[in-house]
């Protein structure tokens, strides 16, 4: 164990009055803002979601750029936290060109709702939708059953003719 130095690492008294004093003198200004050497914030990049999640640089050549842009943040870590980097690179380089845009959307549409939904995910999605789309199917068929109907009378009752149903 390295011996302990005798500079001790927190301030003065007389610093941390004068910090406190003009802090509350002033209190929209933070500790930063008072201090004589500010840290500046970090320089806005161009790195895609995954790579600003990664590294802070992101190559020219990046696969995933044009689909995780750095305001889609949340949508990558969706991703990543279902898929994994490694697996999404590999969709992508298993799909042929002109369906890259559509792998990727079907996975990221996956991985949304998989966050929404841990239990379901996108399976609760289409066993609601063709639960729909047998109920809309029902109601169709009554409705054609309907007309039918209405046809029947109309081509029995000679009194009565409707010619939109012929």
């Amino acid at each position: 164990m390295p011996p302990k130095s005798n500079q001790s690492t927190t301030p003065s008294p007389q610093t941390l009055t004068t910090e406190v004093t003009v802090a509350f003198q002033n209190p929209t200004k933070s500790s930063a803002e008072i201090s004589p050497n500010p840290i500046p914030p970090p320089p806005p990049s161009n790195a895609c979601a995954a790579c600003r999640f990664q590294r802070p640089k992101c190559a020219e050549d990046c696969p995933l750029a044009p689909h995780f842009p750095a305001h889609k943040h949340q949508q990558f870590i969706n991703a990543y936290k279902l898929f994994g980097v490694n697996n999404i690179v590999n969709t992508l380089n298993s799909v042929a060109p002109w369906l890259r845009d559509d792998a990727m959307t079907a996975l990221k549409y996956t991985a949304d709702a998989r966050a929404k939904d841990p239990v379901g995910g996108c399976a609760r999605i289409i066993v609601s939708l063709y639960e729909r789309i047998a109920f809309y199917n029902e109601q169709l068929e009554d409705v054609l059953a309907q007309i039918a109907a209405v046809r029947a009378i109309a081509v029995t009752n000679d009194d009565f003719k409707f010619e939109a149903f012929r």
